[in-house]
């Protein structure tokens, strides 16, 4: 008898969390992504900029900024949102994919 192992198989990532989880990545400003160094001339800096934009001028766009000097650091609350969960998405994405790969693998015995 051949036993389905797929039909056992129930993730540990619910359907609702994967919704909640491509909303905050949908309304966060869109990427990619990267830690670099950003200086309007006028006090304006960042560090989190983005490559994605819809003027073709823009090269990097600032997702957290800050003015010279100052420490508060200023940024969209969806972008906040999607920082401040990222911290547990992804390992619980890392975990979610390691246990699929052993449903899928074949093992050898």
């Amino acid at each position: 008898m051949i036993h389905s192992h797929s039909a056992k198989v129930r993730s540990m990532i619910s359907d609702e969390e994967l919704d909640a989880w491509q909303k905050l990545a949908d309304d966060a400003t869109a990427g990619p992504w990267e830690w670099g160094d950003y200086r309007d001339g006028h006090g304006l800096e960042g560090r989190l900029l983005s490559r994605a934009s819809s003027d073709p001028k823009v090269i990097l766009r600032p997702v957290a900024t800050s003015w010279e000097g100052d420490y508060e650091i200023e940024y969209e609350e969806q972008d906040g949102a999607f920082i401040a969960s990222s911290r547990t998405i992804v390992p619980a994405l890392i975990a979610e994919v390691r246990r699929l790969r052993l449903v899928a693998t074949p093992r050898m015995l």
